[in-house]
């Protein structure tokens, strides 16, 4: 996730714990940014999320700016934000 002045954020969300039909179209959104190029630059007071597929070790982080994430993906997002820690040295 992204962070506040070089803050990182992270956590971990399974879409298994989400009703059946978000979770779908939350793994489709995931999917469907994987290889896509940012629309913009990148705000520097903008979040940036990094997605990684846990349950598919094949496929590369996702990285999207908040600008440019899927109304799908908003409520992942939310639902990681509260339940974040912060990443650190040593951490």
């Amino acid at each position: 996730m992204g962070g506040i002045a070089g803050v990182r954020l992270r956590a971990e969300l399974d879409t298994a714990e989400l009703p059946p039909a978000h979770g779908a179209r939350v793994e489709e959104a995931v999917r469907g940014l994987s290889g896509r190029s940012p629309t913009r630059p990148p705000h520097p007071d903008a979040f940036r999320y990094e997605i990684d597929q846990i349950d598919d070790p094949g496929s590369a982080p996702v990285s999207v700016d908040e600008r440019d994430l899927p109304p799908e993906l908003k409520d992942l997002v939310e639902r990681a934000a509260e339940s974040a820690e912060i990443e650190g040295p040593g951490r």
